[in-house]
């Protein structure tokens, strides 16, 4: 068992390291195509475009709340907030792909 489990963890950092690699490379490469403050506008467009609930369960999570706690201050089940969370990722990485940024793309797969 214990083999087991230092061959996963083995596996699992050699995948995390070649993730941080390819951003890294593919960040380097972006950099200089476009400005920093592009990147904040262009998240505010994508998140501005979001249905309702949506944008308020990704806007309550960027302020920390936890899960539960969005799910009780809005009043919905903890498995929709879940769902609604899902839903404005995917929203916000399609129109990041779309638009001409992609990079912002990866700091969500960093950060979720």
């Amino acid at each position: 068992i214990t083999r087991n489990h230092t061959l996963n963890a083995i596996r699992k950092l050699s995948l995390v390291k070649k993730k941080q690699d390819d951003i890294n490379q593919h960040l380097s490469q972006k950099e200089e195509e476009i400005p920093a403050e592009n990147y904040y506008s262009l998240l505010d467009n994508a998140v501005d475009q979001l249905p309702l609930q949506q944008r308020k369960v990704y806007l309550l999570r960027q302020q920390g709340l936890k899960n539960t706690d969005i799910a009780f201050q809005m009043n919905i089940s903890v498995n929709s907030v879940k769902k609604y969370q899902q839903w404005a990722l995917q929203a916000i990485s399609k129109l990041i792909k779309t638009g001409t940024f992609s990079p912002v793309l990866f700091f969500f797969s960093i950060f979720f």
